[in-house]
């Protein structure tokens, strides 16, 4: 039986692994720690990246969508296992630093951002838990 799931404490980290979108393919050696978003984090951070422009009677709000992304990455991301440079001779686990959580690849980072902001942890959580 197929049922839907949320997250019953969605401040509580989670483990995810990342699915590529297109080739359905699994990457189960690495693993993050996410946490969703409260929606007030999410708007205090909007709000921090967002300039308004007023011309005549009309208000336009301009969100800097990068930097938007980039500060809720970083607060998603709390931890991860398994990733390592992809250049070098040892194999060094890299650090979870802003730094390194900006230098994943762009379709990886879109996923993160589906799942902590678009409110599917729970329905990844139970993907996760089947496979």
């Amino acid at each position: 039986m197929s049922f839907l799931s949320i997250l019953a404490e969605p401040e509580k980290p989670f483990e995810w692994i990342y699915t590529d979108p297109d080739t359905k393919k699994r990457y189960p050696a690495t693993v993050f720690t996410l946490v969703q978003l409260p929606d007030e984090a999410v708007k205090e951070i909007r709000a921090r990246h967002t300039t308004v422009e007023r011309t005549g009677h009309s208000r336009d709000e301009l969100v800097d969508n990068r930097d938007f992304s980039d500060d809720v990455l970083d607060a998603a991301i709390k931890s991860w296992t398994g990733m390592y440079a992809a250049r070098g001779e040892t194999k060094q686990p890299l650090e979870c630093t802003r730094a390194m959580k900006l230098a994943l690849p762009t379709k990886v980072k879109a996923e993160i951002l589906r799942v902590v902001l678009g409110k599917e942890a729970g329905l990844e959580q139970a993907v996760s838990s089947k496979s």
